[in-house]
């Protein structure tokens, strides 16, 4: 059987939210994983300059800095984000 694995695209290995890291898919055991493509072609010239390949690690990175915790009152949701339950997310 051939084994699934991604590898990360940060250097400094920044995880979504400090989600824990997932390479192995077949092993993947969570409620929700996060995944982001760090590939990108332009439908056209124009949009060369657009590199949207680099939108992941710029996402997670500025998770961290948005994110205050999973428990911190997110008003958005009237609660914390997992309400306090058992919920598993990787990256």
């Amino acid at each position: 059987m051939n084994t699934i694995q991604t590898t990360p695209q940060d250097p400094d290995n920044s995880m979504f939210m400090n989600f824990p890291l997932c390479l192995d898919l077949e092993r993947l055991d969570t409620d929700f994983a996060i995944l982001g493509i760090p590939y990108g072609a332009p439908y056209g010239d124009d949009d060369i300059p657009n590199d949207q390949s680099t939108a992941p690690v710029a996402v997670r990175r500025e998770s961290k800095r948005l994110c205050l915790g999973l428990d911190h009152w997110d008003f958005d949701l009237d609660g914390p984000l997992f309400d306090s339950h058992a919920i598993r997310a990787v990256d």
